[in-house]
C-alpha cells in the first residue's frame, strides 16, 4: 500500500510507498524525494521552526492535468512568504489528511508536519494559502463593489 501525496498548485498527486507502516508527514515527503522521478519532487523547510518553505515538481516530459490541459516540461515551484517581518497578506503551507476512505482527519493547527503520523492508505494534501494578518485596503478598481456604508470612505 501507499500514502497518496498531493500538492495543489504544482500538480503533484502520487502514491508514495511507505512499506505498509505508519510514517510522519515529513517521512512521507522524504520518501517522495527518493521515489519520484517523473515528476521529480523536492521541498525545502525551515528546520528551526519546522515550517515547509517551498515545494517543487520538475516534469521532464511535461504533463496533462486532470482537466486535460497540457503543460510544458519544466519546474513548477511554490513558496511561502511567512517571513520576519511578516508581510500582509502572507502565504503559508497547510496540510490536510484523509483516511483510506477519503474522510478528513482533523489535525490540530499547531501540529508540525514532522510530528503528525499518517497510516498506510491515507492521503496528504498540501495547499499554499494566503492569510491576512491585519486589515487590507482595497484597490481603486474595487471601488463600488462593496456598498459605501460598509467601509470607511478613507480606505479608498
Amino acid at each position: 500500500m501507499a500514502v497518496n501525496l498531493n500538492v495543489v498548485g504544482i500538480f503533484l498527486s502520487k502514491p508514495i510507498d511507505v512499506g505498509g507502516a505508519s510514517k510522519t508527514v515529513k517521512q512521507v515527503m522524504d520518501l517522495a524525494m527518493q521515489q519520484l522521478s517523473d515528476p521529480i519532487f523536492r521541498y525545502t523547510a525551515i528546520e528551526s521552526s519546522q515550517i515547509v518553505n517551498s515545494m517543487l515538481a520538475y516534469y521532464p516530459n511535461g504533463f496533462t492535468s486532470r482537466s486535460g490541459r497540457k503543460y510544458v516540461p519544466g519546474v513548477y515551484r511554490l513558496g511561502q512568504t511567512f517571513t520576519n517581518p511578516t508581510p500582509n497578506p502572507y502565504t503559508v503551507w497547510q496540510y490536510y489528511l484523509f483516511d483510506k476512505n477519503n474522510v478528513r482527519i482533523p489535525v490540530p493547527g499547531e501540529t508540525s508536519y514532522t510530528k503528525t503520523v499518517v497510516d498506510d492508505g491515507s492521503k496528504i494534501v498540501w495547499r499554499l494559502v494566503t492569510i491576512c494578518n491585519a486589515p487590507t485596503g482595497l484597490s481603486r478598481r474595487m471601488d463600488g463593489i462593496l456598498p459605501p456604508d460598509t467601509l470607511p470612505l478613507d480606505m479608498f
